[in-house]
């Protein structure tokens, strides 16, 4: 299986509490608040982006975490563009920053 890597930003308050339940669950991820937002950055195996993207979404469900959006670095993009386009609307910026459509596959925030 491949890496992949990927940024979920959160919509929940990061506390302590909060930031050591999502340390003690996740190995594949780094936490961090810029300018006061709260993301995590991924590198989670996978067979494709798709399920990565899907398995990280859902540990953050089940912990109780609020998810405003995910950013796709350009590299990941280009590699799943045919597949990306069924589920991501494109917004221009240095970063590529995608925001999920709704989609059957996707569970809804």
């Amino acid at each position: 299986m491949k890496i992949h890597e990927f940024t979920i930003i959160l919509n929940t308050e990061i506390t302590d509490d909060v930031a050591e339940h999502i340390y003690s669950t996740l190995d594949d991820g780094t936490l961090a608040t810029i300018c006061g937002v709260a993301q995590i950055t991924f590198h989670r195996e996978g067979y494709s982006l798709e399920i990565a993207i899907l398995s990280a979404i859902n540990v953050l469900k089940t912990l109780g975490i609020s998810i405003a959006k995910i950013e796709i670095q350009p590299e990941s993009v280009l590699i799943v563009l045919g597949c990306a386009r069924r589920f991501f609307r494109i917004d221009g910026s240095n970063c590529l920053r995608m925001r999920l459509f709704t989609h059957p596959s996707f569970p809804s925030f």
